[in-house]
């Protein structure tokens, strides 16, 4: 019993049980319901991106990649340059995600992201035609996915099951 509560908590910090499938209209829905927020708004220097991702993923209910997810009480989000890494060991260690290797095959609830070879890139959640919602400076926006930038697009595994 104390294994299985250690293994609830390190896999799951953002990953809630559940009965049914979250679909990319649910991640969609719960990003695009955080536009305007100002809750993971630019910080000093460090760009907030990549843990907005992570709550909307754990708002749903759906797994999301840590950095240390068998040690509960180090685990954080990974970087947006890790989601920009199309072999992303801390995204395929999930085995809930699937690099789309194409962005014009991109649907929306997919977690797009745009590495950064000087800084930390960034990442969000693609919405509808050429659009992407992130957190920015100031706020959640939503707004045109930049062309001519290195982008990777992940989509959740949604039916799968553990997922």
């Amino acid at each position: 019993m104390v294994y299985s509560t250690i293994t609830a908590l390190a896999v799951g910090l953002c990953f809630i049980a559940q009965s049914f499938a979250v679909t990319k209209d649910d991640i969609y829905n719960e990003a695009k319901k955080h536009v305007g927020s100002t809750k993971w708004k630019l910080v000093g220097n460090t760009y907030k991106c990549n843990i907005f991702v992570d709550d909307v993923f754990a708002d749903v209910g759906a797994k999301c990649p840590q950095r240390h997810p068998l040690m509960f009480w180090k685990a954080s989000p990974i970087g947006a340059n890790e989601w920009g890494n199309s072999n992303s060991e801390y995204v395929l260690r999930t085995k809930c995600y699937t690099h789309i290797s194409s962005v014009s095959s991109k649907q929306r609830g997919d977690v797009i992201a745009f590495p950064s070879t000087s800084g930390s890139g960034h990442v969000g959640i693609v919405s509808y035609g050429n659009q992407y919602i992130s957190a920015g400076d100031k706020t959640v926006d939503e707004k045109a996915i930049p062309s001519g930038k290195p982008t990777t697009v992940w989509r959740y595994n949604y039916n799968k099951q553990g997922c």
